[in-house]
């Protein structure tokens, strides 16, 4: 997205055109020098580990790796599936936890483990969106909304894939992507418009809650999902400690995708779906 100070209001019927939504991702490179080292092995295949250990002389956590072979992957998209079952196995889902002052995979990760609790959807996603950033994927965190909130609502995130040449859907609270008939995993627009329609979709058969719950398609795509697609949500930066409050820091705008002539508010919000799934390289 644009700067602040040029941004303005985006709504369904306004004659505005703005630019493409490149969204601006980032990550510190002490965390990205991290994560890599947690998450990849020499060969570049993703790594099953408790990543962060104290590290006395620096006072900062640092990472340690144990290899498995179950998580290792050359290619584009066992990567991005591979970085999902990492923050699923690793952290678990609480929905009713609270959230931390500090909002970032590190902290989230230490605090986990301190206190041994979850973290509610949006901190799952906050982890993966930092791990995304860090291995070098464009990646963003999706509030996914229903059309009257009531007490629920869903986020997940969307990685970018080039080998596919679109933003994919994965869900780390479910370990869950989604794919059509022939396997092709699909991004949030594809599941939505095939479920308007009534076409296939379904889950990766390990999809699951906490190691508890299967994912199954009929509730979590016919139900649960279905409701929540209403609107989507996302902020115009993505980057390090995206939500942590700190004194001086901009903090992200969060735009709205919604149906025309149904704005989600008076501030943030479009109709525009080519604009808000836009590739964040053109």
């Amino acid at each position: 997205m644009q700067q602040p100070d040029s941004l303005s209001p985006i709504r369904p019927g306004t004659p505005q055109s703005p630019p493409a939504p490149a969204v601006r991702h980032g990550v510190s490179s002490l965390l990205a020098a991290r994560l890599r080292e947690g998450f990849e092995d020499r060969r570049g295949n993703c790594c099953q580990s408790e990543i962060f250990d104290d590290d006395p002389a620096g006072g900062h956590a640092q990472c340690r790796i144990h290899p498995s072979a179950g998580y290792a992957g050359d290619d584009e998209i066992s990567k991005i599936k591979n970085l999902l079952a990492w923050v699923h196995n690793t952290i678990r889902h609480d929905g009713s936890s609270y959230n931390p002052e500090e909002k970032n995979a590190i902290a989230l990760y230490e605090i986990c483990k301190k206190e041994d609790r979850g973290v509610n959807c949006r901190m799952m996603a906050q982890m993966l969106n930092e791990c995304y950033l860090a291995m070098g994927f464009k990646s963003r965190y999706v509030t996914c909304l229903p059309k009257s909130y009531i007490n629920d609502c869903h986020v997940i995130n969307v990685v970018y894939s080039n080998t596919l040449d679109k933003w994919l859907w994965v869900d780390p609270t479910w370990n869950a992507y989604v794919m059509d008939d022939k396997g092709n995993l699909l991004s949030i627009s594809e599941v939505r418009d095939r479920l308007k329609k009534s076409e296939f979709v379904t889950v990766n058969e390990d999809a699951n809650w906490n190691h508890k719950t299967p994912c199954t398609n009929d509730y979590y795509l016919d139900y649960y999902m279905s409701k929540n697609l209403y609107y989507l949500q996302c902020s115009d930066c993505s980057g390090f400690n995206n939500e942590t409050y700190v004194e001086g820091k901009r903090r992200p705008v969060y735009i709205t995708l919604s149906p025309t002539g149904e704005p989600y508010d008076k501030r943030w919000s479009t109709s525009n779906e080519s604009w808000f799934w836009a590739s964040p390289y053109k």
